[in-house]
């Protein structure tokens, strides 16, 4: 099977836990291509650190991982994007960002030329302003080749007017769209299942829609079903960043076999699993 391309930021994380900081590779599209790989999925990621120490140990990361470093831009004149997190008395994690605001560029435009089998885009890196058109750019490429595209929107924050336009438009381009109840209040101006589903199928021709709920579960709904997946039970009480990344990773799993999706809760029960799976590894179970 043809790699899966993913295009997103890349950061070093700062955890801040039991006084101390642990630094991980982070970033929610790196995420996914991490968990992806470890079920010996091939991947194309393409982001871009700079010529510094966080830099050099994200690369670093992704040779244990066994993630390419051909699709990594190490632009000279860029500072390695830095998240300090922590979290809250209910478990979830909150960030500072240290980003500098400068234009993405294709470090090598003969990725292009290759074969995916699916585009993954999410959070932030995919509406700014400053990385917005390669985005665009590649979703368009994709939607031409009739390669699916999945959509995390991952926003973390209240998006400006403009930032929404943007939004909608990678909207308009993705087959699954996934989102937090909160970044549909964000948009919509509810966290209403039924509405936004309604919303959405009206204006997105999508094959599927997730609504997650944090340790609720997690709504998923196409054209001629939906259903309620709840949060496995061993899933309630972890702290863990990247959960919604595994959640993620497991949907676009489950549909490489059959991107019709015909068995939604068989769906909900197997990106359940994988976030259990990714949890252990990383010892937050």
């Amino acid at each position: 099977m043809s790699p899966i391309l993913l295009i997103g930021d890349f950061t070093l994380d700062l955890i801040f836990n039991n006084g101390s900081f642990l630094p991980v590779a982070g970033g929610s599209v790196f995420n996914v291509a991490s968990i992806l790989r470890k079920y010996d999925t091939d991947v194309c990621f393409v982001s871009r650190v700079g010529n510094d120490l966080p830099g050099n140990f994200l690369l670093n990361q992704l040779e244990k991982l066994g993630i390419s470093q051909n699709t990594i831009y190490k632009d000279e004149d860029f500072r390695t994007s830095v998240a300090f997190s922590e979290y809250d008395e209910s478990g979830k994690p909150h960030y500072s960002f240290y980003k500098e605001k400068k234009d993405f560029i294709l470090p090598d435009e003969t990725i292009l030329n290759k074969d995916f089998s699916l585009f993954h885009i999410g959070s932030s890196f995919a509406f700014s302003q400053t990385s917005f058109p390669v985005v665009m750019k590649l979703c368009n490429l994709m939607q031409e080749r009739q390669i699916p595209i999945t959509y995390d929107i991952n926003l973390r924050k209240t998006p400006s007017e403009s930032e929404k336009k943007r939004i909608f438009d990678l909207m308009n381009k993705a087959q699954i769209i996934k989102g937090s109840d909160e970044d549909f209040n964000f948009l919509y101006g509810t966290s209403d299942k039924i509405t936004i589903r309604n919303k959405i199928l009206s204006d997105y021709n999508i094959n599927l829609g997730i609504i997650t709920y944090g340790k609720d579960g997690a709504f998923l709904f196409s054209r001629s079903d939906s259903c309620f997946v709840k949060q496995n039970k061993i899933l309630e009480n972890v702290k863990s960043i990247g959960a919604g990344d595994s959640f993620m990773a497991g949907i676009i799993l489950f549909c490489m076999k059959d991107f019709s999706v015909v068995n939604l809760d068989e769906l909900g029960r197997f990106a359940n699993s994988v976030a259990i799976d990714f949890l252990s590894s990383n010892g937050s179970i």
